[in-house]
């Protein structure tokens, strides 16, 4: 379940404790149209970066994407092509290298 990870440490295969960053994780219905555009604005969010598997892409990406073009509101997108991608140093590596955070 999401809520065993949001703000608890989780432990890594690389030896090191990891928490995340999210206070709340909210799951429902219209959200992608109703409330993104209001959340990025509120909290001051400039530059972002879409990421995505091509499932996730097909399911939800594609529709983030077209509400931020919608509203002017430019974004790098970021999609990863394996069948499965794991928070592992590979995949937060390939991350890291394509985002732009200078």
């Amino acid at each position: 379940m999401i809520e065993n990870y949001i703000g608890k440490p989780i432990k890594c295969d690389c030896g090191k404790e990891h928490r995340s960053r999210m206070d709340v994780i909210e799951i429902k219905k219209g959200v992608i149209e109703n409330e993104l555009v209001a959340f990025l604005k509120e909290n001051g969010y400039k530059r972002l970066t879409v990421v995505c598997d091509k499932n996730t892409y097909r399911v939800a990406g594609e529709r983030v994407c077209k509400v931020l073009e919608q509203n002017g509101i430019s974004y790098k997108l970021h999609t990863y092509l394996e069948d499965e991608v794991l928070p592992n140093e590979h995949f937060i590596g390939n991350l890291a290298v394509g985002m732009d955070i200078g």
